[in-house]
């Protein structure tokens, strides 16, 4: 993230993979797959929140799997720093 020229900009990684939503539309995950999926977002989760970081929208297709079935937390969008002044 950054601005150069006065444009504001944010570099991030391509993923390519279907939503966890998608996925589970056609797949049946096993209970070693949920454990997986679920305890990597909980640890996505808990390197936000250490980092000062709500993340408001946690939803399937706010989650990536890719081939190997790791799934990546993506869209911040609606997070919200601890630091911010929620009162104004």
């Amino acid at each position: 993230m950054g601005v150069q020229d006065g444009e504001c900009y944010i570099i991030a990684d391509f993923l390519e993979g279907q939503s966890l939503g998608q996925w589970l539309k056609r797949n049946q995950p096993t209970w070693q797959q949920t454990v997986q999926i679920v305890s990597t977002v909980a640890d996505a989760l808990g390197h936000a929140h250490a980092e000062s970081t709500v993340r408001r929208d946690v939803k399937p297709e706010n989650i990536i799997l890719t081939s190997k079935l790791q799934p990546v937390l993506v869209d911040f969008g609606l997070a919200l720093s601890e630091s911010e002044d929620t009162e104004s």
